[in-house]
């Protein structure tokens, strides 16, 4: 019993290490989050991401890589017009909208099921969507 008992707290020690030796990673910019990127860096990253999880075809993928250029360009045209966090934030967020709306034309109906489930785990930080009730 005593062994059971050892195994189970070196196990989740070992776990507890993990995890706490790839927050420091992460928080340091060396776990590959988007925040340490380039802007380049970020729209390259998530085109491959949309392609992986939405499974996009040549055609498709050439069309969001413009979508994202044009959102990127419009986005940093924004931020350079020099106006206040307050100001910019709807023109941000109609932007995010266009490019989602444009996306969404061009993809199927299984990709935008897809896709929104992204969407909705990108507004809940990154954890899965609640299933549907």
């Amino acid at each position: 019993m005593n062994l059971k008992r050892f195994a189970l707290r070196a196990a989740i020690l070992a776990a507890c290490t993990f995890g706490l030796a790839t927050l420091s990673a992460h928080a340091q910019g060396m776990g590959g989050g988007m925040g340490q990127m380039s802007p380049a860096e970020r729209s390259a990253r998530q085109l491959d991401m949309m392609k992986t999880r939405l499974n996009l075809t040549d055609d498709q993928t050439a069309k969001v890589k413009d979508l994202i250029a044009d959102r990127d360009k419009k986005s940093a045209d924004l931020r350079a017009s020099g106006g206040d966090m307050e100001t910019m934030r709807p023109k941000m967020m109609e932007i995010q909208k266009d490019f989602s709306d444009k996306v969404k034309a061009i993809l199927t109906d299984d990709q935008k099921k897809t896709y929104d489930e992204m969407q909705s785990q990108m507004r809940g930080g990154g954890r899965p969507a609640p299933p549907p009730q």
